[in-house]
């Protein structure tokens, strides 16, 4: 029987004359790889002998050439997507109908059957917006405002550059007419 020492060195043996051929067949296609990427990896193939094989009939090892199967792209990128134009809405969407307010005091402020919760006014413009849209172009739409309230100063404007109302020592209610005029986005 064959002792561990002895497997041991016929398999470096094995070993090494698999490196031998692997080296040796690199540098004969060597400078056939420089000027093409490589196309097939070498393998070693051996007879894994028995020990008393390996002894009485030493098998070398062969090198052969397999040749790799080609690299596919990771992931195809995906298919454009088709641009949908926008669609023009048949109907203009129409501004909602608000006042910006600021001043010194607290006013709720009604329009129509609409009564704002009560403000706590301000130097800073708040928003009290309508339920209602402004008109339709080419008309307007005139409407009473009542500002209710107690405050010395209350300054009333709007999306309009010429609407500016000022009210000034409120104790109670104060009313006057909005003409709403269009203010669409269309």
């Amino acid at each position: 029987m064959l002792g561990p020492r002895l497997v041991a060195g016929l398999g470096a043996c094995v070993m090494l004359a698999a490196i031998v051929a692997i080296t040796t067949s690199d540098e004969n296609s060597s400078s056939a790889a420089a000027s093409s990427p490589p196309a097939a990896a070498v393998i070693v193939a051996q007879d894994v002998p028995t020990p008393l094989q390996a002894v009485a009939n030493p098998v070398p090892s062969v090198a052969t050439t397999v040749p790799l199967p080609a690299f596919a792209a990771l992931s195809p990128p995906p298919p454009p997507v088709a641009q949908v134009p926008p669609q023009r809405p048949t109907q203009c969407d129409l501004a909602q109908r608000k006042f910006y307010v600021a001043g010194n005091g607290i006013v709720r402020i009604h329009a129509g059957e609409y009564v704002s919760a009560p403000v706590t006014l301000g130097p800073y413009p708040q928003t009290v917006a309508f339920p209602a849209s402004r008109p339709a172009p080419g008309t307007v739409a005139p409407q009473t405002i009542v500002v209710e309230g107690s405050a010395s100063t209350v300054v009333m404007t709007s999306d309009l550059p010429s609407f500016r109302r000022v009210i000034t020592g409120l104790r109670g209610e104060s009313s006057f007419t909005a003409k709403w005029q269009p203010l669409g986005n269309c």
